[in-house]
């Protein structure tokens, strides 16, 4: 599959670069339901739930009209698709042929903020360009906002053996730390410190000494794993990052839940590589990361 992005203002933030060429969910409304339930965590759930059937129906949709189609419905103005870094997400479906091959992805793992208006999914994807046989497997990984119908907002994917993605994750409903927004600190500022840690000392130093301990960890052709609980047998192994720039992001309403895209630089690399963070305001006050992308580089 291919792929989509501190405040609303910033909006400028894939499934794998074979995908970037094409490449969700159909415009299903979720928050008359969601704005239903008695207490948050009802909330959170019903709405995840609504976010992981429009990623279902999403990619229903490509399958039956093709992918071109399918993500012209769902993407969101100001949406951002990966080729090889981020563009914009309609311009670049607009200007390119219907995807030749079959694509197919299903959810694996939801969270979305407590108000219902952001979230993100991520699974295994397949891609079929001829016959039976998978020429291509991976991890996608997708953004949304909660417009009267979820929209896509990122979209982008990592290339991986199918062995490294065919694990479960669990479906998660976000209602596991039911945040508030943050005084003080903004997200942006958590984020410099965070890079900053990691051009210093090193990405698997940044989760020993920053935290991150459950943090969803995705990188290319590696299985996806949870933040410092697993770095003692499971390094994450990021080369050394001499540069790293933020491009865009966004928040949910409430404050609670931002993401915010961008790129970093590894002496002697060929080409930058993307990173996308998901930041969650704990109730304790602060940010906690809660997924970790890089793709390329």
């Amino acid at each position: 599959m291919t792929s989509r992005p501190e405040t609303r203002t910033l909006r400028p933030l894939t499934r794998a670069t074979l995908l970037v060429l094409v490449l969700g969910a159909m415009t299903l409304p979720s928050g008359a339901l969601a704005g239903q339930a008695s207490n948050p965590q009802e909330r959170a759930r019903l709405s995840a739930e609504a976010l992981r059937d429009a990623e279902r129906a999403f990619a229903a949709d490509a399958a039956a009209r093709g992918a071109k189609t399918a993500f012209l419905a769902v993407l969101d103005e100001g949406s951002i698709l990966y080729g090889p870094h981020a563009v914009d997400g309609r311009t670049r479906m607009e200007n390119i042929p219907e995807f030749p091959g079959w694509l197919q992805w299903t959810p694996a793992y939801v969270e979305v903020s407590p108000d219902g208006t952001l979230g993100y999914t991520t699974g295994p994807y397949t891609f079929t360009s001829d016959g039976q046989v998978p020429t291509e497997s991976g991890r996608y990984f997708s953004i949304w906002r909660e417009d009267d119908g979820w929209r896509l907002a990122l979209d982008l994917g990592l290339v991986a053996p199918a062995a490294e993605v065919d694990e479960p994750l669990l479906v998660h409903h976000g209602t596991e730390t039911l945040g508030v927004p943050v005084q003080g600190e903004s997200v942006r500022d958590a984020d410099e410190r965070w890079r900053a840690l990691v051009r210093r000392d090193g990405t698997d130093a940044a989760y020993a000494t920053l935290g991150g301990h459950r943090a969803l960890v995705l990188r290319p052709a590696k299985a996806a794993r949870r933040g410092s609980m697993e770095m003692d047998r499971r390094p994450i192994g990021d080369p050394t990052i001499e540069s790293s720039v933020v491009e865009g992001g966004d928040c949910s309403d409430d404050g609670v839940l931002c993401y915010l895209y961008g790129r970093d630089r590894s002496p002697g690399a060929s080409s930058d590589a993307n990173w996308v963070r998901i930041w969650r305001a704990h109730r304790d006050g602060g940010w906690a990361l809660v997924l970790d992308l890089r793709q390329g580089g």
